[in-house]
């Protein structure tokens, strides 16, 4: 059911197929429009994002938001001030 869901996703693509059917009912799927901001700096975590397609720009309010590293299709992030539940250290654009 979530075969799809996986498709492209390194993080995913050596895990057995009774994690994949645990994890998929509780990823909900997003389509941002390139530009739109995914959160800012400062705000709390509460989620992990893979990207299946496209990509993302993070940035900082110190560097008038120009982009200063970029994660691709295939890749996720987030996860590092979920687990340490900390606020977000950037801005992720689309």
């Amino acid at each position: 059911m979530y075969k799809n869901v996986f498709l492209g996703i390194d993080l995913f693509k050596l895990k057995p197929l009774r994690f994949t059917a645990y994890i998929g009912p509780l990823l909900t799927i997003l389509r941002i429009p390139e530009g739109d901001v995914i959160y800012n700096e400062g705000d709390y975590a509460s989620e992990i994002y893979f990207i299946r397609e496209g990509s993302i720009a993070l940035c900082i309010k110190e560097c008038d938001y120009h982009p200063f590293f970029t994660i691709d299709a295939g890749q996720y992030f987030g996860e590092i001030e979920l687990i340490k539940e900390t606020q977000r250290k950037y801005t992720a654009i689309a």
